[in-house]
């Protein structure tokens, strides 16, 4: 059972910070996004490794747009927009599907338009949320699970440091197929000396 906690970290995504990378901006998600958004998310593409399944309309779209703003609202909801400078579109999301204040942990996520797959955008995105979780908001674990047939995703999480960290064995069905699901971490440590070692061989 997840923890329900509403501390000051988790409060913190009422207001939503603006945060950038060279070619990203993340916002939070607003009314205005619904044609990108309901553009990549119709693709069945798009959610083959997720749990949702594909946006049936613009209105299913526009109803689910209007449900995030009242999660950021009761401090229910850690994600931001992800907006392709060079285009101006939203691409996707990025952040925090929960946040387990107590424990100072928390689990990433990402969907990206398939449009914009093998651009290096997912771990770009993902590197400013870890810099941002772990050097502003203090949190010392945090945790990415995928489903095992999820290569890109794997791929994505090794490349930024992570571990697979599954203790237990978890399943899902998928379209009629079971997956695995595998769970990968990184902690504040091993992050921080990634980032000095990354120096070091630059110097």
């Amino acid at each position: 059972m997840r923890s329900l906690f509403s501390g000051p970290i988790r409060r913190s995504f009422r207001d939503i910070p603006t945060l950038e990378t060279p070619r990203l901006v993340l916002r939070k998600i607003l009314p205005q996004d619904l044609e990108d958004m309901y553009d990549y998310s119709r693709d069945p593409e798009t959610s083959k490794y997720l749990l949702w399944e594909p946006h049936t309309s613009r209105e299913y779209t526009r109803t689910h747009i209007r449900y995030l703003q009242k999660e950021y609202q009761s401090a229910s909801f850690f994600d931001w927009a992800l907006i392709h400078k060079e285009t101006g579109k939203m691409i996707g999301t990025c952040g925090f599907t929960e946040i387990y204040e107590r424990k100072r942990c928390a689990e990433v996520g990402y969907v990206l338009s398939p449009r914009f797959h093998r651009m290096g955008l997912a771990p770009e995105a993902l590197q400013r949320i870890m810099d941002y979780g772990f050097k502003v908001l203090g949190l010392k674990k945090l945790s990415g699970r995928f489903m095992e047939d999820n290569l890109a995703s794997r791929k994505v999480l090794e490349r930024l440091g992570y571990q697979e960290d599954t203790v237990k064995r978890e399943y899902f069905y998928k379209r009629g197929k079971k997956q695995q699901i595998l769970t990968y971490s990184i902690t504040d440590k091993e992050y921080q000396s990634n980032l000095n070692q990354r120096r070091t061989f630059s110097e």
